[in-house]
C-alpha cells in the first residue's frame, strides 16, 4: 500500500511540474481558475483592492484598500484628428482608452512583454511613438535591446506560420544548455499557484497575513508596509541591489550608459518616419513616497547633457506635489486617477500643438 502511495505521489509530483513548465499547460490551468469565470472553492484568491494588496493577502486592512478609480474625460474636439499615436507601455498605460487622447486619429498600443507593436506610418498625418514604463521596469528593459524587436514595421512582423529557427550553437553567440533552461523561468511562482493558490485556503491566509501585520507591521512574500505605515510597496524597488530598485546606488558611468542606449532608440525609431519620439517614465511609489535614499536616476537622466530624447516628464511634479499620496493607490504598485490625469493633461498638451 504504501508503495503504491509513493508512485501516486510521485505521479502527481511530475504532473504539477509539468504544468509549471510548459507554459500552454500552465495558461490553461490559470485560465480555469480566473477569478472573473471561477468564484468556486478552486478558484484563485484575487483582492480587487489592489495587487499589493492581492500578493500580502492583506484583503481586512482598510488602510490599503485602493480599488481602480480611473476617470477618462473625452479631451475638447478641435475637429482636427490628425495624430497617429503609438504607445508602448506597461500595466501603468494598459488601461488609457483611445478617447481620452486629444487629436488622435489612430491609436494604437502594445505591452511590455505581453503584445508586440507594430507600425505603419501614414505620411500624411502625425506620427507620434510614447515608450513609457514604470521605473522599476526601465533598467531590466533597455539593458537590452529587445524593443527593436516588439516595437517594429508592420512589414517585419513574423509570419503567423512562420517556424522559429533555432539560434544555439551559432558561432560566438553559442549559448551553453543547463539544468535551468529546462524549465520555466518562473517555475517557483507556477508551482506556488499550482499548489497553493485556491480559494479554499483563502481564510486561514489572510487571518496569518492579519496577524503578521497587527502584531509586527509586517507584509508577508514580495509586499512591504511604508515607513508611515500607510503605503504598501513592492520590496524590490527597496532592494539596496535590484534592477526594479529605486534605492541601489547607481554610478555616473551607468547613467551615462542609459542615456547612450536612449539616444540609440530615440533616432532609430525618427529614422523609421516617426515626426515625434518621447520617454515617459513613471517614478515608483517609494522614489515618490519614501525619497530619502533614492538614487535619483529620473533626475539624473532629465539633466543630462547628452540626452536628446525627448521627455514626458512627470517627476518633478509628482515630487513637488503637496499630498503625494493622493498620486497613488495605497495598495497596489500602480498610481491612481490623480497620478494618471496628470500623465494624460501632459500627453494631450503635447498632442494639441499645432
Amino acid at each position: 500500500m504504501k508503495k503504491i502511495l509513493s508512485w501516486i505521489c510521485i505521479v502527481l509530483g511530475l504532473v504539477v511540474l509539468v504544468f509549471g513548465t510548459l507554459e500552454h499547460l500552465f495558461k490553461t490551468i490559470h485560465d480555469a481558475k480566473n477569478y472573473e469565470r471561477n468564484k468556486s472553492w478552486w478558484g484563485e484568491h484575487h483582492s480587487e483592492n489592489g495587487d499589493l494588496v492581492n500578493m500580502a493577502y492583506l484583503d481586512d486592512i482598510k488602510t490599503f484598500r485602493s480599488p481602480k478609480d480611473y476617470d477618462f474625460k473625452i479631451p475638447a474636439d478641435t475637429g482636427n484628428k490628425n495624430v497617429d499615436l503609438y504607445l508602448w507601455g506597461d500595466s501603468y498605460f494598459e488601461d488609457i482608452p483611445a478617447k481620452a487622447l486629444a487629436h488622435v486619429h489612430k491609436y494604437s498600443f502594445g505591452r511590455t512583454y505581453y503584445e508586440e507593436l507594430h507600425y505603419k506610418l501614414d505620411k500624411t498625418r502625425r506620427n507620434v511613438l510614447i515608450i513609457g514604463c514604470s521605473e522599476r521596469f526601465f533598467r531590466p528593459y533597455f539593458s537590452y535591446q529587445s524593443i527593436y524587436k516588439t516595437v517594429s514595421k508592420l512589414a517585419d512582423s513574423p509570419s503567423v506560420n512562420a517556424k522559429p529557427q533555432p539560434t544555439v550553437g551559432a558561432g560566438k553567440a553559442a549559448v551553453a544548455l543547463g539544468i535551468n533552461d529546462l524549465f520555466n523561468k518562473n517555475i517557483n511562482q507556477n508551482l506556488e499557484y499550482l499548489l497553493f493558490n485556491y480559494n479554499l485556503l483563502n481564510r486561514p491566509r489572510l487571518l496569518k497575513a492579519d496577524m503578521n501585520y497587527m502584531i509586527f507591521r509586517r507584509g508577508s512574500g514580495s509586499v512591504v508596509i511604508s515607513e508611515d505605515g500607510r503605503n504598501l510597496f513592492i520590496k524590490e524597488t527597496l532592494l539596496p541591489k535590484h534592477g526594479y530598485s529605486c534605492y541601489e546606488i547607481l554610478a555616473d558611468s551607468d547613467i551615462d550608459w542609459y542615456v547612450k542606449e536612449l539616444d540609440s532608440v530615440y533616432e532609430h525609431y525618427k529614422a523609421e518616419g516617426f515626426d515625434e519620439v518621447y520617454l515617459s517614465v513613471i517614478p515608483n511609489a517609494a522614489t515618490i513616497l519614501q525619497p530619502a535614499r533614492y538614487n535619483r536616476l529620473l533626475p539624473r537622466l532629465t539633466a543630462h547633457p547628452d540626452m536628446h530624447m525627448p521627455l514626458i516628464d512627470i517627476y518633478p511634479i509628482f515630487k513637488n506635489d503637496s499630498s503625494p499620496r493622493r498620486l497613488y493607490r495605497s495598495g497596489d504598485t500602480h498610481w491612481n486617477n490623480n497620478g494618471m490625469q496628470i500623465w494624460l493633461n501632459m500627453v494631450n498638451e503635447i498632442l494639441t500643438r499645432e
